[in-house]
């Protein structure tokens, strides 16, 4: 029952991306549909950054940010199916071909598009990995910002939380109670620093 709801989890913003793209190129002007979704992945890499500053001196504040970042694979799926459903429409006007001919390069194009797109973004959505994902910046933010701006080191449980797949405290993975689990360790070491200087 738990991986059916995983995987049901996992392609949720695929989905989501999808069903968005389709309402806003139904109901809108194509500057329109395609500016909504943009503006609103610009807003999120700017949140993503403030989350990453966050992060350092406050882990869970931070991690509460960052979750929002699921939102970039919706909108980038969303761009996707836009720009596949705009190219279907206006391709065939594109060349003076019978239509036995039309159809097939229209076709080639629009299926050439879909896999490039599929390649570079809406394959890792699907999958759920990649760096529209939480727990792919999480990771990072570890790894890079909070550990080197701490200099964590030794053998604890800090050093674990930040570059382990399990930390001696039972806490497993990436997941999303992971990332939660892993922040409150962080955020309690913060306090215990605080409390020594």
């Amino acid at each position: 029952m738990n991986l059916g709801l995983t995987g049901v989890l996992q392609g949720l913003p695929g989905l989501i991306g999808v069903l968005a793209g389709i309402a806003l190129y139904a109901k809108s002007p194509v500057l329109a549909s395609i500016g909504l979704p943009a503006i609103f992945l610009v807003s999120l890499i700017l949140v993503l950054f403030l989350s990453r500053k966050l992060f350092i001196s406050y882990p869970r504040m931070g991690l509460f940010l960052l979750e929002l970042w699921v939102l970039s694979a919706i909108c980038i799926v969303a761009l996707c199916t836009q720009l596949i459903l705009w190219l279907t429409v206006e391709s065939p006007t594109w060349f003076d071909l019978d239509k036995g001919r039309l159809d097939a390069v229209t076709g080639a194009l629009v299926g050439a598009l879909t896999t490039y797109l599929a390649t570079i973004w809406t394959k890792d959505v699907q999958d759920s990995k990649g760096p529209l994902l939480a727990s792919t910046q999480f990771q990072q933010f570890l790894a890079v910002n909070f550990s080197t701006s701490h200099d964590l080191k030794g053998d604890t449980a800090e050093v674990e939380a930040c570059s382990s797949d399990a930390v001696r405290t039972g806490v497993t993975g990436w997941g999303f109670m992971s990332r939660w689990r892993r922040a409150k360790i962080l955020s309690e070491y913060l306090k215990r620093s605080k409390q020594h200087k």
